[in-house]
């Protein structure tokens, strides 16, 4: 797969990037976009939100750079409107210019959202309100209606607008739509001057090639494999400038790109080796920043994370698995070229075809710990239980690396509302009147609780209270606005049920609307709970007041207390008692904010993940019940605390039926080791394969030789290929830090 059309591929995507590399970019550099909207918004004081997005296609569609890579016929490259890492999000570049230049400057801020701010700095919640990444491009439809489908849509739609704030968002969609167009039309022209000069035979069919497709797609809905491909790569990589907003996903490949070749290769307009490069050229797309190669993972820009994925298998909605020549295909083209992006998700099920997990365990078996491993039975059933759409739920994906979102029909909002509640513990302990006073917030304490009863209810009614808090301050009217002041007109439009609502998604216009509150620190609260419950109210070997006195000095003094502590059941021993009550601290969170809205009028979705915060928050959280002492890492996900040695994997699998998660629509993420000497692609089947019937969610593997990360510690440059999972992405194990490498060796090994 390593040839010369793959280099020089790689190569002209390296080019591009060295030279709109944030990294390369003068300090002060911004888009050439922003200071035409500053003039023309000087111009138009009385215009809206959805006047400046209209502007502001315009003028990215007019002044944006189309880059030709004549080594494919695919096309995306922006050029000088945007720094080459971020498609649109960030304020220097052009789709963000609504996001950062709001109308209202002069509102007043509430206090309850200024201290749901602060909460962040104490890492007991994130205090995002509007999550600006994490969304998914809704190719199924756009692939299946064209652009042309949405605009007569809109069209039709004109004469029913019974408000001006109506009339705005659809004329604004039918505007945004047709200069997405004329984006494509300028690579068309772009391709066609060039054409004459490329004396190379091959570049000059790609040109010609490109300049057809950008003549017919996106507007019109594609019709061979190579339109098809074009008509994603293109979607993902543009619509971020336009809106403002993170547009993540590649989508469900195998099974939108299948019927496409199917048909070519049957009437012979393509061969399977074409379809393999142009996969391989989109994909290397993502692949090819340099600074990986210049920089230590810690200073590449948003920590390396690319926040591009790819999909592949899972149900359909007929319910049969996806399983074809491009699911191998994608497999393949990521293996052979030893990519690290885009993130490889992979949906399977209890009967997933044996070639299908072997094919997947073989990057696992050479060390290549590169995917996200999603049940489908688990997330499809958690779906419906929120009254969703089987038809809907099957196009599910995540937006990045947990957050569910089914394609086309919502933006779940999934990473700004993370909830520590290991840290809403350690207040109830290690009392803190100042944040307390800062945030407005009561922790209940835990002294002198009479029984386990009367000591659950105060900490339940701590984690609900606050729980319900992040709730308020999301749905509140600020909040409200503060969504509607970057409206998505054609993100929306593309969406299913906004043009019929004739809303904007920020208002609530997409068929479902949800919000995630992900939980942080689960287990080791669990853990504690289970601490506090056996030693001072069963055996009653410690009194309440003597084990808080150990937790309160950090143990210090009281290690044969600390060592006891890992004799109490904990979470993921496999023991009904375990389950009970981590069902009860999630049911009990579950339904204090049942019935509660969020931003866009949707409900909350809870969920068990985080990023890097079970490391950064963990320093921040104190000493707890469970043993565990202060700044240590917390577990992130559904995974258990890393404090109990010699787990059971039968016992992790477990914890989804002891614990019915089914409830965390917005997903739960399980992170575990296993130890790479000894495995081979039989164990690894039977282990996803056990994963899927036990009921979990994400299933996220470190296959690892200890022995070999700690030789790659000390010979970095012979062991560049390493890659390892350390939350939602991977990444090159010689990059990171000396800490967060020795995070990722210290994970409970199973």
């Amino acid at each position: 797969m390593v040839n010369d059309i793959y280099q020089k591929t790689r190569e002209a995507y390296r080019k591009f990037y060295r030279i709109h590399s944030i990294h390369n970019l003068p300090g002060n550099w911004q888009s050439p976009i922003i200071p035409m909207m500053d003039e023309w918004s000087k111009q138009h004081p009385k215009a809206n939100a959805f006047h400046e997005k209209m502007e502001l296609y315009r003028l990215i569609a007019e002044n944006f750079d189309p880059v030709i890579f004549p080594e494919t016929p695919l096309f995306w490259a922006t050029g000088k409107i945007s720094f080459a890492e971020e498609e649109g999000m960030y304020s220097q570049n052009a789709g963000a210019w609504v996001q950062y230049h709001p109308r209202d400057t002069n509102r007043e801020i509430p206090c309850d959202v200024q201290r749901h701010g602060k909460a962040g700095q104490y890492g007991i919640h994130l205090g995002g309100i509007v999550d600006i990444y994490h969304r998914a491009a809704p190719f199924t439809d756009i692939i299946e209606r064209g652009l042309t489908g949405f605009y007569e849509e809109a069209q039709a739609q004109l004469s029913n607008c019974h408000t001006k704030k109506e009339r705005d968002f659809i004329t604004a969609a039918m505007t945004g739509l047709k200069m997405w167009q004329r984006m494509a039309d300028r690579f068309a022209e772009k391709a066609e001057s060039m054409t004459a000069d490329e004396p190379d035979p091959a570049y000059r069919a790609n040109l010609q090639t490109l300049a057809q497709t950008a003549r017919r797609v996106p507007w019109n809905p594609p019709e061979t494999f190579i339109e098809v491909l074009s008509t994603i790569v293109f979607v993902r990589n543009t619509l971020s400038f336009l809106d403002g907003v993170g547009q993540h996903v590649y989508g469900l490949l195998d099974r939108t790109l299948y019927p496409f070749y199917k048909r070519d290769l049957d009437e012979g307009r393509i061969t399977p080796g074409r379809a393999k490069e142009l996969i391989a050229q989109a994909f290397l797309i993502h692949d090819s920043s340099p600074d990986e190669d210049t920089l230590e993972w810690a200073q590449t820009f948003n920590r390396g994370e690319r926040s591009s994925s790819v999909f592949i298998g899972g149900r359909d909605s007929s319910g049969r698995e996806v399983c074809n020549d491009l699911t191998f295909m994608v497999l393949d083209v990521h293996h052979e070229l030893k990519l690290h992006f885009p993130k490889l998700c992979v949906r399977v099920t209890r009967d997933s075809a044996p070639e299908y997990l072997r094919r997947i365990a073989r990057d696992y078996l050479a060390g290549r710990n590169v995917m996200a491993i999603m049940n489908d039975d688990a997330i499809i059933k958690a779906q419906l239980k929120t009254g969703k759409r089987y038809a809907d739920v099957v196009r599910y994906v995540n937006s990045a690396c947990w957050e569910i979102v089914i394609e086309g029909c919502e933006h779940s909002a999934g990473a700004n509302n993370y909830l520590n509640l290991l840290r809403l513990l350690d207040l109830s302990i290690n009392r803190n009147p100042q944040i307390e006073q800062e945030l407005g917030y009561k922790f209940a304490a835990l002294d002198g609780a009479l029984d386990f009863e009367d000591l659950y209810s105060r900490f339940r009614d701590t984690a609900t209270s606050v729980a319900r808090q992040i709730c308020k301050v999301t749905g509140s009217a600020f909040s409200r606005r503060l969504s509607e002041s970057n409206p998505q007109p054609i993100f929306s439009a593309c969406l299913k049920d906004c043009l019929a609502h004739r809303r904007d998604y920020t208002a609530g216009g997409a068929r479902y609307n949800p919000h995630g509150l992900p939980l942080l620190g689960f287990a080791n609260v669990i853990d504690s709970l289970l601490v506090l419950k056996t030693l001072c109210f069963d055996r009653k070997t410690h009194t309440l007041a003597e084990l808080l006195k150990a937790v309160r000095a950090d143990w210090n003094g009281f290690e044969n207390l600390r060592a006891e502590t890992g004799t109490c059941p904990f979470f993921g021993d496999g023991s009904p008692e375990t389950g009970r009550l981590a069902q009860r601290l999630f049911f009990d969170i579950r339904d204090a904010v049942k019935g509660m809205t969020n931003e866009r009028g949707g409900p909350f979705q809870l969920g068990f993940y985080s990023s890097w915060e079970y490391m950064t928050w963990g320093k921040l959280t104190g000493p707890t019940p469970d043993g565990r002492k202060s700044g240590e890492v917390m577990a992130n996900g559904i995974s258990p605390s890393r404090r109990h040695a010699g787990l059971q994997l039968s016992d992790v699998f477990r914890i989804p039926m002891l614990t019915d998660i089914t409830d965390a629509a917005a997903n739960a993420s399980l992170d575990l080791n296993l130890p790479l000497g000894g495995l081979t692609a039989k164990i690894l089947e039977n282990t996803i394969r056990a994963f899927a019937a036990a009921g979990g969610m994400q299933l996220q593997m470190n296959c690892i030789s200890r022995e070999l990360l700690k030789e790659a510690q000390k010979h970095p440059e012979q062991h560049r290929d390493i890659l390892v999972r350390i939350y939602g992405l991977s990444v090159r194990f010689v990059t990171l830090s000396p800490e967060f490498q020795n995070e990722v060796m210290s994970r409970s090994t199973y």
